[in-house]
């Protein structure tokens, strides 16, 4: 263990696990993370940094400059998550991993080595993909590689997730007395119902990385009228990025055949653009994990696939990422339980230990070209471009 960084690591512990315990008493779901961010943003001020606001044009994201130098041998870029989830507050974590980060980052401010390391905090992961836009805008291209931690039951030193792709479906049909007139409508929600029984069937035809699920969002407004709209919202999820492509595509053609069997009219839109699925860096994995061990953390299996999907996917195709995992409850994320247990004894430790892990990652790869060679010509292999 790196006793001089451990230090500086407990030196901000405490004022951290405050902005933790903070964020969690105040929960803000995606894209109205307005307390939120200014809480963090305050915090680095205080620190005497200075703050670049709306990166990329995204509300509440926010970039700072930790550690800079005229030739640095590496660019690292810490992201920062903080959004909540509806009525269920922080049961994905993201009070913890968004303390985490910015323990890293005051933990590396006084370091002495040849590097460039930026805090990036990106809102609105669980909705509509902060991240996402900023890949587009180009915001992650400088550096060599982005680094975070999630919170979850189990640690692990990386983590796959899979893609995702939304599609939105309204059926247009129309209305009349459900008893005097029937035969006079055209039932939406049939179009909705068939669309569902349709795309059950289709899980048979493909591959089983291929995960659809959704909810009937409008499903008329009285039962004795015949349903004039009709919408259902759905998520599609894969492995690969063509692979969900074609699975959305599939998914399309349950709508227009239900439309055109239930004689209603059929409209469909993506709201949101696509999470790609987070490829780790084998390099950077192996890092974390070493760094993992010194900390005497039991870790489980390095190769299991997050069924979930994050923005943070789209960083991992630009350039090389890692997200390690740190258990702070016993129960699943997305749980009542786990939303508790974000303001507990294991999630403080987590703090410490996970700003220690992103920090010491950074400076081990600064300190070694041939492992800065390997983690560049790894993701050039999988992806047919250098960083």
């Amino acid at each position: 263990m790196d006793e001089k960084l451990m230090q500086r690591v407990k030196e901000g512990w405490k004022e951290c696990c405050i902005l933790n315990d903070s964020i969690a008493d105040e929960p803000e779901i995606s894209g109205e993370e307005e307390k939120t961010c200014k809480k963090i943003v305050s915090l680095l001020e205080r620190h005497g940094l200075k703050v670049e606001m709306s990166v990329a044009g995204q509300p509440w994201s926010f970039r700072t400059q930790i550690h800079s130098c005229a030739d640095p041998v590496l660019r690292v870029a810490i992201v920062t998550e903080y959004d909540a989830l509806p009525e269920m507050g922080h049961a994905c974590g993201h009070c913890v991993s968004g303390s985490i980060s910015v323990l890293a980052a005051l933990a590396l401010m006084e370091c002495t080595y040849p590097i460039c390391v930026d805090l990036i905090g990106t809102p609105d992961e669980e909705l509509r993909g902060a991240k996402t836009y900023m890949v587009q805008n180009g915001v992650f291209d400088q550096y060599d590689f982005a680094i975070m931690i999630h919170l979850d039951n189990k640690n692990r030193s990386a983590v796959k997730t899979l893609c995702i792709m939304d599609l939105k479906v309204d059926f247009f049909g129309k209305s009349s007395h459900a008893a005097s007139a029937p035969w006079e409508g055209r039932n939406a929600l049939n179009g909705v119902q068939l669309f569902f029984h349709a795309v059950d069937m289709l899980r048979q035809h493909v591959t089983p990385d291929i995960m659809m699920h959704g909810i009937i969002q409008e499903g008329g407004t009285a039962a004795n009228i015949v349903p004039e709209k009709a919408s259902a919202y759905m998520y599609i999820r894969g492995d690969k990025l063509t692979g969900t492509k074609r699975a959305l595509e599939m998914v399309q053609d349950c709508a227009r055949g239900a439309a055109i069997a239930t004689q209603t009219e059929v409209q469909m839109e993506s709201l949101y653009p696509p999470y790609q699925e987070t490829v780790p860096s084998r390099v950077l994995s192996d890092v974390v994990a070493k760094n993992m061990e010194d900390l005497h953390l039991d870790i489980g299996d390095n190769n299991a696939i997050s069924m979930g999907s994050t923005d943070f996917g789209n960083i991992s195709s630009v350039i090389p990422v890692v997200c390690p995992t740190l258990k702070i409850s016993e129960a699943d994320i997305h749980t009542a339980q786990f939303a508790m247990d974000v303001k507990g004894d294991l999630a403080h430790e987590a703090i410490c230990n996970g700003a220690y892990i992103i920090a010491k990652t950074i400076l081990d790869m600064a300190q070694s070209k041939d492992l800065i060679a390997e983690m560049k010509k790894e993701f050039k292999m999988y992806y047919g471009k250098c960083v």
